[in-house]
């Protein structure tokens, strides 16, 4: 059955998002029986892959405010996931390490 354009990719839309958001929420169902969030295994993930990352290159890459990943990396750190080192070129950057 033909609907038009508009309606058909406003079909495929709707049906992308509805897969996304169940995706989401199997995932994060997941993920909470290691006590992690969506955010955490981002970082972490991201982490493992490009070791020495700044913070403020990991925010920019999962898409984070400064104030929301520096959350997600204290709770990493406690958790024992990461340690931040100081840079050697630059006290005022951090680097991001796995434990």
């Amino acid at each position: 059955m033909y609907l038009g354009d508009y309606m058909i990719e406003e079909k495929v839309l709707g049906t992308v998002l509805t897969a996304n958001k169940y995706m989401y929420n199997k995932i994060s169902d997941l993920l909470s029986k290691y006590d992690l969030t969506f955010s955490e295994f981002s970082s972490l993930d991201i982490v493992s892959k490009i070791d020495a990352i700044t913070v403020q290159k990991l925010a920019r890459m999962i898409n984070l405010t400064s104030g929301t990943m520096t959350y997600t990396i204290n709770k990493l750190s406690k958790k024992g996931y990461l340690y931040r080192q100081k840079s050697e070129t630059d006290s005022r950057v951090y680097t991001l390490h796995l434990s």
